[in-house]
């Protein structure tokens, strides 16, 4: 196995999916724009989750 095939096997290993399950949506997502919502009024564009 080479470096390269070591890591990305680390990566493909530890990746998180694309989607956010329904039970996270709502339970973590959903309330948590909200809070943000009403903290930044007409202060906010947009929302986007993201991360590394």
């Amino acid at each position: 196995m080479t470096a390269n095939q070591y890591v990305e096997s680390i990566v493909k290993k530890h990746k998180l999916p694309d989607t956010i399950d329904n039970y996270t949506d709502n339970t973590v997502v959903t309330p948590l724009k909200k809070i943000i919502r009403n903290w930044a009024g007409t202060c906010l564009c947009d929302i986007k989750l993201s991360g590394s």
